[in-house]
């Protein structure tokens, strides 16, 4: 009987494993073809503004329904993008400087008023471009974390050695931050690696002792 609870207890963790690493992958795909769907309007709103003068574009009447869409989306596409979608900011003539200025949250308004220049127009664009191949690469790995078994037996381990500090986050007694913090701490990676080694072993060692009683039932 203790036999079969181990194997249980053994194929639940690794399951619960596997749930997270789809759930982390199939997150980050959402993400990515988001951010490709915002720069796929972010193109074509803005290739009329780069074909002729902001002027002339800003007296033309503007495709309001896709402007809408990108302002609504706007703080959304920011936070994915990350460390992709801030640089040091130079304005024209090297008037003034602003470090860690967020392109997406400040190019996108000015084109309405035609105060968007074409070189913060096409930096945005290529820190889309830099966040989607990141992604891609991202997503590469996680696709082929989900067949290794001992990655499944680790990240159970994890979600389960966390637990009680998952139970204190549900009931509000300490903060989102501060359990990702927690969870993401290298201390907490380490301590999960080695139980995930140990619990394999231990594991390994129960069904190799219980075999012979298996073979006997059959």
């Amino acid at each position: 009987m203790e036999y079969f609870i181990l194997i249980g207890a053994f194929v639940l963790v690794l399951v619960t494993g596997l749930i997270k690493i789809r759930r982390s992958t199939d997150s980050l795909i959402r993400n990515s073809n988001f951010v490709m769907e915002y720069r796929h309007k972010f193109i074509q709103f803005t290739t009329p503004y780069l074909e002729q003068p902001p002027q002339a574009f800003v007296q033309n009447p503007l495709d309001w329904q896709l402007y809408h869409w990108l302002v609504s989306h706007m703080d959304r596409a920011q936070d994915l993008l990350g460390t992709y979608g801030v640089a040091h900011y130079r304005a024209a003539f090297d008037r003034f400087h602003v470090p860690n200025y967020p392109y997406i949250l400040n190019t996108v308004p000015q084109i309405r008023m035609g105060q968007a220049e074409r070189v913060d127009l096409l930096m945005c664009d290529d820190m889309m471009v830099r966040y989607i191949g990141a992604m891609g690469r991202v997503i590469d790995q996680e696709e082929k974390r989900c067949g290794k078994p001992f990655v499944w037996l680790q990240l159970g381990l994890q979600f389960y050695i966390g637990l009680p500090v998952r139970l204190l986050y549900w009931f509000g007694i300490i903060s989102g931050p501060s359990f990702s913090r927690i969870t993401s701490s290298q201390f907490f990676k380490v301590i999960s690696g080695i139980g995930g080694l140990a619990a394999f072993l231990a594991a390994l060692i129960q069904i190799m002792q219980a075999w012979p009683f298996v073979l006997s039932l059959f």
